[in-house]
């Protein structure tokens, strides 16, 4: 029974051996390998291909770009099952320059978050991109970026708990914009647990409390010292103490 090629012409019919191989591959007369679910034998829906270099599903979803152009990004799954949940949702949540890389945001950002605060506060936001953010984020992905990312970097990032912050407040602050220009949903650096200074604090290091200062002067005489220790401590001079006190 001949059938007739629609791509080479319809007078050229398809050999025997050809249409039984199509058939025992299960790819309709005519059809391409990769529109068919090879597990089911039925074509695949529209903007869903199989993959068989990577024996995955490759889905395709068009939305709108960060400049207003239309583009599309192609993502790999498992099953088809997944695939077609992905295709459902994608077309709602799909964010084209997720996969924009964080350098690439920071060359095209960097000089609105720099007209937006003080050059003192711009230069350590630079040294901050250079010696820490960039190195360990810079190559990433948008969309690759996860908490766990950003609060591994901080525990590895190298300085005191001030210079991490520093590089953590550069981080969120692409982040931000990344999110008010539509590339991400949300910043996740919002949620990274801030670096804390591990040194353990001595009460002598800090201010004393109104009743501490009660029960000190309580406990001097009344005279000429207890009269220059609370000049000391209602002056915020206490600090300063040892330039007061008399060699020894």
């Amino acid at each position: 029974m001949p059938f007739l090629d629609a791509h080479m012409g319809k007078h050229m019919p398809w050999k025997a051996s050809t249409i039984d191989a199509f058939l025992e591959s299960g790819v309709p007369v005519g059809g391409r390998s990769e529109r068919v679910d090879p597990k089911t034998r039925r074509s695949l829906p529209e903007g869903i291909r199989y993959r068989a270099d990577r024996n995955e599903y490759q889905v395709r979803v068009r939305a709108t770009g960060l400049n207003g152009e239309d583009r599309e990004r192609s993502f790999l799954m498992d099953t088809l099952a997944e695939a077609k949940k992905l295709r459902s949702e994608a077309r709602k949540q799909v964010r084209p320059d997720g996969a924009m890389s964080l350098n690439a945001w920071h060359a095209r950002y960097w000089p609105t978050i720099e007209s937006g605060v003080r050059p003192a506060t711009a230069r350590g936001y630079d040294i901050a991109w250079r010696r820490r953010v960039k190195p360990w984020f810079g190559h990433r992905k948008f969309e690759a970026i996860t908490i766990g990312d950003i609060e591994q970097a901080i525990a590895e990032w190298d300085g005191t708990a001030s210079t991490r912050n520093d590089a953590l407040s550069m981080l969120s602050r692409l982040l931000d914009g990344a999110a008010r220009a539509g590339i991400l949903e949300a910043n996740p650096a919002r949620l990274a647990r801030r670096p804390k200074d591990g040194r353990a604090r001595s009460f002598r290091s800090r201010a004393p409390t109104a009743d501490e200062v009660t029960a000190m002067l309580a406990a001097v005489e009344e005279g000429p010292y207890r009269a220059y220790l609370a000049a000391l401590v209602y002056t915020g001079d206490a600090c300063r103490r040892a330039e007061r006190s008399p060699s020894r």
